[in-house]
């Protein structure tokens, strides 16, 4: 009974519309979005592939520069530490694999050991040419002796004979410090006979090697006058002394042969240049061979004091600077003054004992 009159009560309860709503209910029911990020444009594709690709290169470099250059300043870091020279043409460990031993063209010099002596010496010639012979080795170590070279640095010096015909462009002379360029040897090596060339270790990048780090001094004689080799060798281990005097050493030097400060140590004019100076009287003090530069003191040579005899008589001191810039102009200029040359040189450089002194010192010095 109870049953009945429930279902029957909710039979009296009128059914609500489904399309009709209230205020409130249109209020509750309404969707509400909230944005807190504004809406943003996609990102071009070909944007995202070209910043992909700049990083991809940049990685590749970065990785190539560790690779290449840092492995090698490791290995020189690591070789100066330890005292011990780079060979090996300054290359990675990788960038050498990947290259081929550098074929020697160069003119190839012989390591000769003589009464404890060890030079280098080569020649540059015809292809057939006679190999050079045991007196001329035997000369220039006599030379090496008797001029007091300092034997420490004889690892720095080449000597080459030179025969000027065989000479064809881009010779060079292979040295443990790399093949070096043959200079262009002109007409002033004929008639002189030697000259020395200062070189810095190098090598190709296109093959290795093994090369000493520092510099080499090549002396080249030609083969035409090797006879004078006392002379002329001996003039050009000057040079080499010469390229290790310091600035005191210059000043002083100046001061004994009476050469104006002002005075360009390498002058255009040989007879007149400080360093070719040096070089003769070097040669002088161990030779005794004649100095062919006008430096220090001008004394007569011949009978007649030619166009200084006037100047001479006047000022009586044959020291004084006047006369002694008068006999260095016709020295200078032989062609002007040829009539006061019949018979040579009309004057002489001399040398007095504190240069000899102060050459001494600089050679005993440099032999420590």
């Amino acid at each position: 009974m109870d049953l009945l009159n429930k279902v029957q009560a909710s039979q009296d309860i009128p059914p609500i519309p489904q399309n009709i709503t209230t205020d409130q209910e249109k209020i509750l029911t309404k969707p509400i979005s909230i944005n807190f990020i504004q809406p943003v444009e996609k990102f071009p594709k070909i944007y995202i592939l070209i910043l992909t690709l700049l990083v991809f290169l940049i990685f590749v470099l970065l990785a190539y520069y560790f690779d290449f250059v840092k492995s090698d300043f490791l290995d020189n870091t690591m070789a100066k530490f330890n005292k011990q020279p780079k060979s090996i043409t300054y290359l990675s460990q990788n960038r050498m694999d990947t290259l081929q031993p550098c074929i020697n063209k160069g003119v190839p010099l012989e390591e000769v050991n003589n009464v404890g002596y060890t030079f280098l010496l080569g020649q540059l010639d015809y292809p057939n040419s006679v190999a050079l012979t045991d007196d001329i080795k035997n000369n220039i170590t006599q030379v090496i002796y008797k001029s007091k070279f300092p034997k420490r640095f004889l690892e720095n010096i080449a000597i080459v004979i030179v025969n000027t015909l065989a000479i064809k462009p881009n010779d060079k002379i292979d040295t443990p410090y790399g093949e070096m360029d043959v200079p262009e040897l002109g007409p002033i090596f004929l008639r002189g006979g030697g000259y020395i060339g200062q070189y810095k270790s190098h090598t190709s990048f296109n093959c290795y090697r093994d090369i000493k780090d520092g510099e080499i001094f090549i002396i080249y004689l030609n083969k035409d006058k090797i006879y004078e080799i006392d002379d002329i060798l001996t003039h050009e281990l000057g040079h080499f002394i010469e390229s290790k005097m310091t600035e005191e050493d210059w000043i002083k030097y100046y001061q004994l042969r009476n050469i104006p400060n002002d005075t360009p140590r390498d002058g255009q004019v040989w007879s007149l240049s400080p360093a070719e100076d040096f070089a003769e009287v070097y040669k002088y003090i161990f030779t005794g061979l004649r100095i062919k530069t006008y430096w220090g003191i001008l004394k007569v040579n011949n009978f007649d004091d030619g166009p200084c005899l006037i100047l001479k008589n006047k000022l009586t001191n044959e020291l004084n600077p006047q006369i002694q810039n008068c006999r260095r102009e016709v020295m200078s200029n032989p062609d002007k003054y040829s009539k006061y040359f019949p018979y040579g040189a009309p004057y002489v450089s001399i040398i007095n004992q504190p240069t000899i002194d102060h050459i001494s010192n600089i050679i005993n010095r440099l032999n420590y």
